[in-house]
């Protein structure tokens, strides 16, 4: 039977740069750089649906305030072979 590690990443839709204070989307092309990396290292990774609405919220606290993500996820498997 094969062991894995399982990794899952939750990227934002958006985030608010804390230099600037603006909101800031992480572009397709971001993501799909990240996926390579995962891809070329992991040989393979899992993505939520990429052009539906994400499946997943956060929710933080900031001074106060509950802030809401929207959330992709990207997992990848990696076997841990001795």
């Amino acid at each position: 039977m094969a062991h894995y590690i399982r990794f899952e990443i939750l990227l934002p839709v958006e985030y608010t740069e804390r230099q600037t204070g603006q909101r800031r989307s992480i572009s397709r092309r971001e993501i799909t750089e990240l996926a390579s990396q995962f891809r070329a290292r992991y040989h393979g990774y899992t993505e939520s649906n990429p052009i539906g609405h994400p499946p997943y919220r956060g929710f933080w606290e900031d001074d106060g305030q509950v802030e809401v993500d929207q959330l992709n996820l990207l997992m990848v498997l990696y076997s841990a072979r001795a």
